[in-house]
């Protein structure tokens, strides 16, 4: 597997975390700026779907009423048409380049910090720096992780991703948290500039307010061993049991006739086996994690707050393939987070 970076379309402010790829700055620029500047400005548009059909008079293409293909333009390193996904009437494209434009009301308050494109450009993301707060007697460095995937079926979302700086660990909150996240939908009207802008910059505003209330009151729960448990046993969860591994059981070892058949349920136990091991495992580590986080302030020993950041270092700071860096904001290690942030929270007073 790759890092699912568009070519090397990534830029930050900071020492490189996805594997030396894209391009780093020493000072954040606009975000229009860097748009252009990883050739990242490029048209996406709907075009309306045919269908080929051959008739006794040749080839007609037929247009598929409300039926749209959303459909990249060509460019210097994939020099073809790419299709991102399917879309009805309703459905608006936001370019990148009206993102960066919106955003760029923003970066003199916010600077710009990271900016990445995904798969074959379907994928926009934006972080900008939204500056130091105090919880619970510890500095986090917040940071608004603007997304948009033009798929036809994902909306624009705004998340609020916070930095522990005693740690330098980036954390996640998890995209589908409703405290965290403000979504804009791809419907028709959200390229009218000004109600865009204007949403775009309330729904930052609520999302910050909301996700720092929850993250005070988090630092002041503390949890039961069983508590603890329960938020790692969400972000690690055991994989359920498949049918096969009845056929170990069912099937005597010395049954050539099947053989075959008991071989599949030996296979289906082993991996069973093997991924129960591993969550037990990250489970493990994250105990440990807690451990270390408690040693180093007892005022926040066992509190929800470090119960998920354990989870969220381990997520962030494991080994890895170089998937790690996506996969720590959109993919498995992402939900992790989540899972642990859904629990974590339940126990809030």
């Amino acid at each position: 597997m790759t890092h699912n970076i568009f070519g090397d379309r990534f830029l930050g402010t900071r020492t490189p975390a996805w594997h030396q790829i894209g391009t780093v700055l020493p000072e954040p620029i606009p975000a229009m700026e860097a748009i252009r500047k990883i050739e990242a400005d490029f048209r996406i548009e709907k075009a309306p779907l045919t269908v080929k059909v051959e008739t006794l008079a040749g080839v007609e293409h037929i247009e598929v009423p409300g039926k749209f293909a959303i459909v990249r333009e060509p460019t210097d390193d994939d020099p073809t048409f790419a299709i991102l996904g399917m879309a009805g009437n309703d459905y608006e494209v936001v370019q990148r380049r009206d993102f960066a434009s919106a955003l760029d009301r923003l970066t003199p308050r916010w600077p710009l910090e990271t900016i990445g494109v995904l798969g074959q450009g379907e994928t926009v993301f934006f972080t900008l720096d939204a500056g130091l707060m105090d919880i619970g007697g510890e500095e986090v460095h917040q940071y608004f992780l603007v997304f948009d995937k033009v798929d036809g079926k994902t909306s624009a979302k705004i998340a609020f991703t916070p930095v522990r700086v005693v740690c330098q660990n980036t954390l996640t909150s998890g995209l589908s948290q409703a405290t965290m996240t403000a979504i804009l939908d791809h419907r028709t009207g959200i390229n009218q500039d000004f109600n865009f802008r204007i949403d775009l910059i309330e729904k930052m505003a609520d999302a910050q307010r909301l996700t720092m209330n929850t993250f005070e009151l988090m630092t002041h729960a503390r949890l039961t061993s069983d508590q603890i448990d329960e938020v790692f046993e969400a972000a690690y969860p055991h994989p359920s049991k498949p049918k096969k591994m009845g056929l170990v059981d069912a099937i005597d070892e010395n049954d050539e006739l099947l053989a075959a058949l008991r071989g599949q349920g030996v296979r289906a136990t082993e991996s069973y086996d093997y991924y129960c091991q591993r969550a037990d495992g990250f489970r493990q580590g994250a105990r440990e994690m807690l451990a270390r986080l408690n040693d180093g302030n007892g005022n926040l020993a066992d509190s929800a707050w470090y119960v998920w950041n354990a989870v969220t270092e381990l997520a962030d700071w494991r080994d890895g393939s170089e998937t790690v860096p996506v996969s720590t904001l959109f993919g498995p290690r992402a939900v992790e987070k989540k899972n642990a942030f859904k629990v974590a929270v339940k126990f809030l007073n």
